[in-house]
């Protein structure tokens, strides 16, 4: 949205990715407490509410035990903003996930079931509930994207993706150097953070509120993305990772993501290869080292 002015919000102290100017300016805020960010959009009175804030972890993360967070950021928030829609108007791009899936669908699109098989999924599916409830009822403009895995080289380490990254920049320093992955034998739809971003400013910029399952439609074995990785660089991946399970994928059923509604109504945005998104964040990490 060229020429608008946008406000950031997030709980450090100062924006780490973009530095305050005459169109940005970033506000620090306690996202655990409701009132502060009501106040903020009281004062800024924004038209449209981007949601990208979340309480996420990678593979494995026990949410448990931060569980009045992950449900006030996640869900709690999305009810505020809502009703500050209701009230004020303007509108609302909700940043959801693909774990929100049943689990074994032959294909995944907008109209697919969804199912809370975690807490992390459940507290997702509470707000996209909220979201129908208000549109419905009220009329509001809210928007869903359901996204699928997204990374760059602001991804912390702890994701696989940039972890494989940091791998190839120390075995490239290091020929000795190794480092260990839980797992190897799985498959993933991967695209680029910056093109999911066009592709939600972009949505909230049509008539009507669209709901979108957003993926590069590509699922790519771990495997085959790690060897690619390492084979441009003249490395064999087997001496520097230690995988404590590995395979080739057969027998594993993915599913079909189906984009088509977000290719057809939003064109020219999704571009970029799983193999294409690590092969620059491997460039941006060797020449930040």
């Amino acid at each position: 949205m060229q020429g608008d002015i946008v406000v950031g919000i997030g709980r450090q102290a100062s924006s780490r990715w973009v530095r305050d100017c005459a169109d940005f300016t970033y506000l620090s805020a306690d996202l655990l407490d409701t009132s502060a960010l009501i106040q903020i959009l009281d004062s800024v009175r924004p038209t449209t509410i981007f949601h990208a804030a979340a309480v996420h972890g990678p593979a494995g993360f026990e949410y448990e035990s931060d569980i009045r967070a992950l449900y006030t950021v996640n869900t709690l928030l999305v009810g505020e903003i809502l009703e500050w829609l209701r009230v004020n108007g303007g509108k609302l791009i909700y940043f959801s996930s693909s774990k929100v899936f049943k689990k074994e669908l032959p294909v995944i699109s907008e109209k697919s079931e969804r199912a809370s098989v975690c807490l992390y999924s459940a507290s997702k599916n509470s707000a996209n509930d909220l979201i129908i409830y208000y549109r419905r009822k009220y009329g509001v403009w809210a928007s869903v994207l359901w996204t699928f895995n997204h990374d760059s080289y602001r991804r912390p380490e702890a994701f696989f993706m940039s972890k494989v990254a940091n791998t190839v920049r120390e075995s490239v320093r290091d020929k000795n150097y190794k480092e260990e992955f839980h797992s190897l034998d799985f498959f993933c739809d991967w695209g680029s953070a910056s093109e999911y971003a066009e592709a939600a400013v972009k949505s909230s910029l049509l008539q009507t509120p669209e709901d979108f399952v957003v993926a590069s439609g590509e699922y790519v074995h771990a495997l085959d993305l790690i060897s690619v990785a390492f084979d441009a660089f003249g490395l064999n991946y087997e001496n520097h990772i230690i995988a404590r399970t590995s395979g080739d994928g057969e027998g594993v059923n993915v599913p079909t993501i189906d984009n088509s509604k977000l290719i057809s109504l939003i064109p020219n945005v999704i571009k970029a290869s799983a193999h294409q998104v690590l092969e620059e964040m491997i460039s941006k990490k060797l020449w930040q080292s």
